[in-house]
């Protein structure tokens, strides 16, 4: 058995390939569940996508033949954009009798077991595909239209190019949580992805840098590179990490001069929560949805950004901001301006959702005293609404001072 190691590339799925050759009797897909564990969790779930079709009922436990996935021990959904572009939940749970595909975004959750690793063995011989059919899905909004969810469907590491799209979701199956990647990064095997396009059409995928193929081109114990992200230059990167090491996430921010009417899909993109929880999370909110892409407009060259963090212990975390002229951006915290260090900000959070604003193309204020910040200011609820009161004085979640009615 050959294996290809995704350490560092691949935080969504672990995948074993093994029997590298295209007969239907020696080719098997293993998917990894928890990665780095022996064990997978009941009940969690965990995306995933084969590179050929599979039945369900050829889809069995690595380490006990008799658990297999017809036997009603792990429950497999489809993502449906469709559904979600009429607002209902957009994971369609596929039948025992039924077939997987290349190109697909699966979700399994287990019931009754933790096995953590299962073989995929295909039906006839395997055949390599270098495109997936992607639907405009129009839906009530542009919130719920365009969404599809995806897999890498050629058998080699592989860019992806979609018109009108930048932006796609892997699932992190450790943390259960969705992480913000940029389309053109290297896709694995199978990878599965969920990305919001603007129109129908082709999402390719051309092979990139050392290829993996059935055939066994691969050197046994290889590993890939991680592949490095690009950004563009008038985008900006803000990144939530914990003060010491832990999960970090993303969000990037674009400006405009011209008028934009409400969320257009290709320059906004939303927010996918999953359902971890305890994970470090930030996102932003306009038009009424969270927000992980936002293209915001510029009056008179200001805007003001409310950010939102959801963070897992009371602690100190570390905000860094990228990709452009950070001297532009300050950041407003509990009604009192936070210090930055070049790029970045250290800020305290308390356990829970964290309402900030960050304010770009405003003076630079002065006179900053943070050491007091939490001492002197205190959270307000009225009628559902958030205001900060500190010295006397009542602020808005915006950082606008107010007053609390």
């Amino acid at each position: 058995m050959r294996r290809l190691s995704l350490r560092g590339l691949m935080p969504v799925i672990g995948i074993v390939l093994c029997g590298l050759s295209l007969s239907a009797q020696s080719t098997i897909h293993e998917l990894k569940l928890e990665p780095e564990k022996l064990e997978a969790v009941e009940g969690k779930a965990y995306l995933f996508a084969v590179p050929y079709t599979v039945p369900v009922a050829n889809i069995v436990s690595s380490s006990n033949a008799a658990v297999n996935a017809s036997q009603g021990k792990v429950a497999i959904y489809v993502y449906d954009g469709p559904k979600r572009a009429v607002g209902l939940d957009p994971w369609v749970a596929v039948g025992t009798g039924s077939e997987l595909v290349a190109g697909k975004c699966y979700k399994m959750v287990l019931n009754g077991t933790t096995q953590n690793t299962w073989k995929c063995q295909p039906t006839g011989t395997p055949t390599e595909s270098k495109s997936v059919t992607i639907s405009k899905n129009t839906g009530s909004s542009p919130v719920l239209s365009g969404w599809n969810g995806v897999a890498n469907t050629a058998w080699s590491k592989a860019s992806a190019t979609l018109d009108g799209v930048s932006y796609a979701y892997i699932y992190d199956n450790g943390n259960g949580v969705y992480a913000l990647e940029n389309l053109d990064r290297t896709w694995d095997v199978g990878e599965p992805m969920i990305v919001q396009s603007p129109v129908a059409g082709k999402m390719t995928f051309t092979k990139s840098g050392v290829g993996f193929d059935f055939g066994g081109n691969m050197k046994p114990g290889e590993e890939f590179d991680a592949p490095s992200r690009k950004t563009a230059s008038e985008t900006y990167n803000l990144v939530i990490s914990p003060l010491n090491d832990g999960y970090t996430d993303k969000m990037d921010l674009t400006f405009q001069t011209e008028d934009k009417d409400g969320y257009v899909i290709g320059k906004d993109l939303a927010k996918l929560h999953g359902e971890g929880t305890g994970v470090l999370q930030i996102w932003m909110e306009a038009y009424g949805t969270d927000l992980s892409v936002h293209t915001a407009v510029l009056t008179d060259g200001r805007a003001v950004i409310p950010v939102h963090i959801y963070a897992p212990a009371t602690d100190d975390y570390v905000l860094t901001a990228g990709g452009g002229d950070v001297s532009q951006f300050t950041l407003v915290h509990n009604g009192a301006y936070q210090t930055k260090s070049i790029n970045y900000w250290r800020i305290r959070l308390t356990k829970g959702e964290n309402i900030l604003t960050l304010q770009y193309g405003f003076p630079t204020p002065t006179g900053i005293d943070e050491s007091n910040t939490e001492r002197r200011s205190k959270k307000v609820m009225r009628d559902g609404r958030l205001f900060i009161l500190r010295d006397g004085q009542w602020f808005n979640a915006l950082g606008e001072q107010t007053t609390e009615n």
